[in-house]
């Protein structure tokens, strides 16, 4: 969360104030994780202008970040997410994985570190998800 909040344009609404914010709380964060419902809430990481990553905090082991294929129009624009993908591995001594929605088990891209390892050969009409045409 501190890598976020200092280094990209969040919107974030906290339960607890009620308010929409600039920067993520992580007491709040915390408090739901502790079992307070009310205070569950996504947080808008802006890679740019346009390009948005919803970062949802379910639970204190995952955190999901869900992306619309649609905002990536140009090459840059994937580089925008893998450099985030490695900012976020780095900061969290942790591996990415960027995933099919709902697919954990079909690894698009893996992140390291900075290095990156990008799938080749999975075919999108073998995911078990449906994709809007």
């Amino acid at each position: 969360m501190r890598l976020v909040n200092q280094q990209y344009r969040i919107e974030w609404h906290n339960g607890k104030t009620q308010k929409d914010e600039s920067r993520i709380d992580f007491t709040v964060i915390e408090a739901y994780w502790k079992g307070n419902a009310n205070l569950c809430s996504t947080a808008k990481v802006f890679l740019d202008d346009r390009i948005q990553v919803n970062a949802h905090f379910f639970e204190a082991t995952t955190i999901e970040n869900d992306i619309d294929p649609r905002d990536f129009k140009s090459l840059e624009d994937h580089q925008k997410l893998l450099d985030y993908m490695k900012a976020v591995s780095t900061a969290l001594n942790k591996p990415i994985t960027l995933t099919p929605e709902n697919c954990p088990e079909i690894p698009l891209i893996r992140v390291e570190g900075t290095a990156a390892e990008i799938s080749t050969g999975i075919n999108p009409d073998d995911w078990p998800v449906r994709i809007k045409k």
